[in-house]
């Protein structure tokens, strides 16, 4: 997995994608045709897939360290600016520290719902889950009952052919291996 925000150098050029693009409605149905995973949205290989990049062509880059726009490509820090990167990535530099702290409230308030929420639907699969497995209990009891009454009979029958075909046809010397005659 690459990291937010990663690009693609190639001849002087820089190449990346904007959340401004992938969230689009053309974006979301190139991201579903080209089976672009959640985990990769800004990686290389989506970089050089939406622009048509070959790889081993230009150079990977990436940069977490958001402290100055300095360590990224002016293209780069002007998508930035302009909003273009919304839904790729919360990195800490691009805020101040009271607006980080608002950012962690409302952050930790969206994951203990998160959470919450989770803990229901869980706790309602393992409820069905029970609930199924019982049933299929109740079901398969009987069926392995009646599959291994079945399946006795026919290895039953199956040997009273079996051993008296392989010795009917030993007992004839010609039909014997030559060692054996």
């Amino acid at each position: 997995m690459c990291e937010f925000i990663s690009w693609v150098k190639k001849r002087g050029k820089v190449y990346f994608v904007t959340g401004e693009q992938l969230f689009s409605e053309k974006g979301q149905a190139w991201v579903k045709e080209h089976g672009v995973s959640n985990d990769d949205l800004c990686g290389h290989g989506t970089i050089r897939l939406w622009h048509g990049i070959d790889n081993g062509d230009g150079q990977d880059e990436e940069c977490t360290n958001f402290s100055t726009p300095a360590a990224f490509p002016d293209v780069i820090v002007k998508a930035i600016k302009d909003d273009k990167m919304r839904g790729l990535g919360t990195p800490k530099g691009l805020l101040s520290e009271p607006a980080w702290a608002e950012y962690k409230k409302v952050q930790q308030q969206a994951w203990a719902e998160y959470k919450k929420v989770k803990q229901q639907a869980l706790a309602e699969y393992e409820k069905v889950k029970q609930q199924a497995w019982a049933e299929y209990e109740k079901v398969e009891q009987p069926a392995l009952a009646e599959y291994k009454k079945v399946q006795q009979q026919a290895w039953a029958e199956y040997k009273k052919v079996e051993q008296p075909a392989f010795w009917n046809l030993f007992a004839i010397p010609e039909n014997r291996s030559p060692l054996w005659r």
